[in-house]
């Protein structure tokens, strides 16, 4: 049972490594103007259903997660892993930071040729005299959760790379919304 607490323990803190390792690389990247933007098809709905079935690996048991979509199918062209890596930067903060209550993932149907992305939570919020402040890089508004603070800087330079919009709206002790704009781009029917 020791021995499992510690695999458990270092299985964490491995991840935690390989994630600050991952940001900072990336950090070098956009800084070089060197960091990857390969185009092409993503069906946004079949990402978001993985992307969920993921985060229930990790998620506490007074925690659900709600997939919503904005459309029975939507595939668009844009940078899928790039996209992704937005996403999961959102729903990583959300899982750290919601013990009890629901994390929502989901995109509203493509207004004035933009589509919008979102995930919502029912964690601890965010004061709003901080709101902006966490898009900068190594601010972590609470110090005891895991990480570097660097995840929302780069989702910020990500988007902007990709023609976006980037936001939080948040009420302190009942959540949070992060979400973005992309261009909406879309490249036909559903295969």
């Amino acid at each position: 049972e020791e021995k499992a607490e510690y695999m458990e323990i270092i299985e964490s803190n491995n991840d935690l490594l390989l994630r600050l390792i991952n940001d900072i690389l990336d950090l070098s990247r956009i800084e070089a103007g060197i960091l990857e933007f390969t185009e092409g098809d993503m069906d946004v709905n079949k990402t978001l259903d993985e992307m969920q079935t993921m985060a229930k690996l990790k998620l506490p048991s007074e925690v659900s997660i709600r997939l919503l979509p904005g459309a029975d199918y939507c595939i668009i062209h844009t940078v899928p892993k790039r996209v992704r890596q937005v996403l999961n930067n959102y729903l990583s903060n959300a899982l750290k930071h919601t013990e009890e209550g629901f994390i929502d993932i989901g995109y509203h149907l493509p207004q004035e040729d933009r589509i919008r992305f979102f995930v919502r939570d029912t964690g601890c919020g965010i004061p709003a005299d901080k709101q902006k402040a966490v898009f900068e890089r190594f601010v972590k508004l609470n110090k005891d959760k895991k990480g570097a603070g660097l995840g929302l800087s780069i989702s910020q330079t990500i988007v902007a790379k990709l023609g976006g919009q980037i936001g939080a709206d948040s009420v302190e002790g009942e959540g949070s919304t992060f979400w973005f704009t992309i261009p909406y781009r879309t490249c036909g029917k559903p295969r």
